[in-house]
């Protein structure tokens, strides 16, 4: 059985793209391995929380 990696960050608008490239890379490097990213939301617009979750979507 694969064990769910659990993946947790804090940003703010500005750091949205590095949170990005960090989401790619974990699912990049754990395909077949079920991730939960954790988002801890300060001041994230919501047109970024929906292309963080389009990103992960389309993993």
């Amino acid at each position: 059985m694969t064990r769910r990696i659990h993946v947790a960050a804090c940003c703010d608008e500005n750091y949205v793209p590095y949170v990005a490239v960090m989401m790619l890379s974990a699912l990049s490097s754990t395909a077949g391995t079920p991730i939960t990213f954790h988002l801890i939301n300060c001041s994230i617009s919501p047109q970024s929380i929906r292309k963080l979750q389009d990103l992960i979507d389309r993993h």
